[in-house]
């Protein structure tokens, strides 16, 4: 029998009744939408949760923590995802809000990502070419050699002679703006390590322009 059986009819009602706001209710809500992706149901989603605290600076929770409310491989539900982080968030001192800033900024730059992809992809064919970067950056006054475009392509682990998609170019982008914004040491649970808006990788344009 499948974890959603046991779910309650009204979950809001059910997740007031745990000491749950309203308002709270409407955070884990977001957060969940901004989460758990509905056309992944055979993703493993603990690792998305674990990289929703990452990204606050927060202490993922454990395996265990994970079973004890049945957030397997398969799709939480949300109250599953609701109920799991109330109490989570309860034993350790976290803030719910720290969670759902992350995420909105999170949500933020991969649209700004996006944008950034829109306007190198010249032609719309959801790929960017090489030429198409060159040109590109030829505008923001970066005047790259194919060599150099070569590197970028190579960094974004395209296949040789292939064409960068949104997603290669996000993930490149991603982890170059990181560069800049590593945390001092180790993360600890509970405690808050650093911005987590990265600064402008040097040679790409700024994340939001047009």
């Amino acid at each position: 029998m499948s974890a959603q059986a046991h779910d309650p009819v009204d979950v809001k009602e059910a997740l007031l009744g745990k000491g749950v706001t309203e308002e709270a209710y409407n955070q884990y809500t977001e957060l969940y939408e901004m989460t758990i992706s509905p056309s992944e149901d055979n993703a493993d989603h603990k690792d998305a949760i674990r990289l929703m605290f990452q990204r606050a600076h927060f202490e993922p929770p454990k395996d265990d923590e994970f079973t004890v409310h049945g957030i397997l491989k398969d799709r939480p539900t949300l109250y599953q995802f609701c109920d799991f982080l109330h109490g989570f968030l309860a034993r350790n001192n976290l803030a719910l809000k720290d969670l759902l800033e992350a995420a909105r900024r999170e949500a933020q730059l991969n649209q700004d990502l996006a944008d950034v992809f829109k306007y190198f992809d010249r032609d719309d064919s959801k790929k960017i070419s090489k030429e198409e970067l060159r040109t590109a950056l030829a505008r923001y006054g970066d005047q790259m050699t194919p060599s150099d475009v070569d590197k970028i392509f190579e960094a974004a682990k395209c296949q040789p002679g292939g064409e960068m998609t949104v997603e290669e170019f996000t993930a490149l982008m991603v982890e170059a703006l990181k560069s800049d914004d590593q945390p001092n040491g180790a993360q600890r649970q509970g405690t808050r390590t650093g911005s987590t808006r990265p600064s402008t990788a040097s040679g790409m344009p700024s994340v939001g322009a047009k």
